[in-house]
């Protein structure tokens, strides 16, 4: 942080020691490092893209793209990662430890267009324990490549591609035991 007159005490404005956010991931793009946050307030988690400047000197919101009521007995664990390509975000989040299924997962995946700031979902739910987990991300030319674990019981990699601006997506097919 080189804001001028901070005194990097862990207040909501110093980005270097700002403990307002928990930091799952973050890349350098665009001339500004982008930040995938969770935000946690007395009533919610806040699954989050951050723009900061690589100087310490800014950092703002780009987006919320989840918001998870906190109405669990127990603290949930959360997660996720993004990948960045052509001015779009893909993310991924889960989370783990429901009020009375503490083993239970939920997963959902999400795209957000920087330019727009509009956040669509690749899963049926946003986020549900019967969504598939999203296991890594490429992109190249005019598409995201990923992976998802399906088949019976969740064991069989699928790979997928979603096209950035047609927003469709495709299951690839493998020989048998891929």
């Amino acid at each position: 942080c080189n804001k001028p007159e901070c005194k990097h005490d862990g207040n909501a404005f110093c980005v270097a020691t700002n403990d307002k956010y928990t930091v799952l991931d973050c890349c350098l793009y665009s001339n500004y490092i982008l930040a995938y946050v969770i935000e946690t307030t007395d009533t919610q988690q806040l699954f989050k893209v951050l723009s900061i400047a690589p100087d310490g000197s800014e950092l703002s919101e780009v987006a919320t793209v989840m918001a998870l009521e906190r109405t669990m007995q127990k603290e949930p664990t959360v997660g996720g990662r993004f990948y960045v390509h052509r001015n779009r975000v893909l993310l991924t989040m889960w989370t783990k430890g429901e009020e009375k299924l503490v083993d239970m997962n939920r997963y959902g995946t999400a795209i957000l267009n920087l330019d727009t700031k509009e956040v669509i979902y690749l899963d049926e739910e946003a986020m549900a324990a019967d969504n598939p987990e999203l296991t890594d991300v490429r992109g190249y030319g005019e598409y995201f490549y990923f992976c998802k674990l399906g088949g019976r019981k969740g064991k069989k990699i699928i790979l997928h591609r979603y096209h950035l601006t047609e927003g469709t997506e495709e299951a690839f097919s493998f020989l048998t035991d891929f």
